[in-house]
């Protein structure tokens, strides 16, 4: 109860930041890009949008059948290195963004979809377990694995909104233990990291210095643990 109760909590801190973000924002700052390859700021809060009503299908989807996945592994069955599916992704996103004439208006419809979601996850009972994608989870660790989505994509679009990242530290900390678990171990202590670069070079959104490379050796042929 305790720990889902900390996932809803971080969830609304990413959500609710990001929502403070492009509310008000000028129409010029939704062109700008991202971190994510190929998207704008408009692009990535599209994605978004849909992950918000894919999550309000999903808490309406419960099941009695056993969990196969925890919030660590049900990442596993998304390969990060296939790039076709990435690019159609990328060009499909684009296009359904660009049937928005403004940006406001998609930053209208996020907020309300996001409170929703926001509601919904609140309310789920503990102890249940949801499908999705040929998978059964844990109530708890789909909303885990949703605040892993927020938080990354917070970090993505950050820089073109010419803004820090926002990353509330309790959605670090679950984001934090998502993209280690993916690694399998963690990283060395002599590379400084704190939690925000972690994140953004275990997933490819930094690029590797030739001394980080060396301090991590073979452990950065599993990288990037994300796309």
């Amino acid at each position: 109860m305790a720990e889902q109760q900390r996932a809803v909590a971080a969830l609304a801190a990413e959500v609710n930041a990001i929502t403070a973000a492009v509310t008000g924002a000028a129409e010029q700052d939704f062109t700008r890009p991202t971190r994510c390859h190929g998207w704008t700021v408009k692009d990535l809060l599209l994605h978004l949008l849909r992950d918000a009503y894919w999550a309000l299908v999903v808490f309406a989807t419960p099941t009695q059948a056993p969990a196969d996945v925890d919030f660590v592994s049900y990442w596993r069955t998304f390969d990060p290195a296939d790039t076709a599916q990435h690019e159609a992704n990328e060009r499909a996103t684009r296009l359904a963004a660009s049937a928005y004439r403004t940006g406001a208006g998609l930053a209208a419809e996020w907020q309300e979809a996001a409170a929703a979601a926001l509601r919904v996850a609140a309310a789920a009972r503990p102890g249940t377990r949801v499908a999705t994608q040929g998978h059964v989870l844990e109530v708890d660790d789909f909303i885990v694995t949703l605040v892993a989505e927020v938080t990354i994509h917070g970090l993505d679009m950050a820089p073109g909104l010419g803004r820090a990242g926002w990353a509330s530290e309790e959605g670090l900390a679950l984001t934090h233990a998502t993209v280690v678990g993916l690694l399998g171990r963690e990283v060395p202590a002599e590379l400084g990291w704190d939690k925000v670069r972690l994140v953004l070079k275990l997933t490819g959104r930094a690029p590797l210095t030739d001394g980080e490379r060396a301090m991590l050796g073979t452990i950065q042929d599993r990288l990037p643990v994300l796309g």
